[in-house]
């Protein structure tokens, strides 16, 4: 899971890496990594934590607004509706 908002949505809040670190409870060098695509897959305790301390959903967090729940029958696919994740 890339946290791909993770940088710009930090800097919009005008918190550094070390304040996001503290906040979220995680270690610094964790982040740091998150940021820089090192861990690719991070822990999704760790996203949630991350996600919490911004006060954000892990779909923004990840770029995705919203997407839609689908459901295969038979040959023919019907779309559920729009949701979101929260968390």
């Amino acid at each position: 899971m890339h946290l791909k908002n993770l940088p710009k949505i930090r800097k919009q809040k005008g918190w550094s890496q070390e304040k996001l670190a503290q906040e979220a409870g995680i270690s610094y060098n964790t982040l740091i990594k998150i940021e820089r695509n090192g861990i690719e897959n991070p822990k999704i305790e760790t996203v949630i934590k991350i996600a919490n301390a911004l006060d954000i959903t892990i779909d923004e967090l990840v770029g995705r607004k919203q997407y839609r729940r689908k459901k295969w029958l038979g040959k023919s696919l019907i779309v559920i509706g729009l949701t979101s994740l929260n968390i």
